[in-house]
């Protein structure tokens, strides 16, 4: 019993290793984004956009083209031009597909749930080595990818330009 303890022990560390790296790794994402203009330009025509200039006066509209000097935004009625030297930050509205959320899950499940599996497997020596490890990853496979599908936002802001 104090070994399947330890098990399970070691198998739940391990797990909050795994969401503490995918923090992590998006942390260090968004800090690489930094004074990208290139990513600015990459932006689809009719995407939705926030301009953070100097001064914290912010637009949201439509982004409709960029060159080395300004940011081309379309508001309610009207197109504006924006300097770039001026400009802050800029965030764009992404959409996330949902297959790639399931995905993402499935295969966060598959691994927790092969960890876990194996843990209880070598609690109890008679029965196959990999039959715990198996199991326990179908059973993650599903679970993660049910929690994948739900939880994750399906679209949401992220920056796209931060000037330094």
């Amino acid at each position: 019993m104090r070994r399947l303890k330890h098990r399970l022990g070691r198998a739940m560390a391990i797990c909050v290793v795994g969401a503490m790296s995918a923090c992590l790794l998006r942390a260090v994402d968004s800090s690489a984004l930094n004074a990208n203009w290139d990513k600015v330009r990459k932006l689809r025509r009719g995407q939705e956009i926030t301009v953070v200039m100097k001064g914290a006066k912010s637009y949201t509209g439509r982004f409709q083209s960029a060159s080395d000097e300004s940011l081309v935004v379309r508001l309610a009625a009207q197109e504006m031009t924006l300097a770039r030297p001026d400009i802050v930050r800029i965030s764009a509205n992404g959409k996330v597909s949902r297959a790639f959320n399931v995905l993402g899950g499935a295969g966060i499940g598959a691994g927790v749930g092969a960890g876990i599996g194996q843990a209880f497997n070598n609690a109890r020596p008679h029965e196959s080595d990999i039959h715990g490890a198996r199991t326990g990853s179908l059973v993650g496979v599903g679970i993660g990818a049910g929690i994948g599908a739900l939880i994750h936002p399906l679209g949401g802001w992220h920056e796209v330009y931060r000037a330094q």
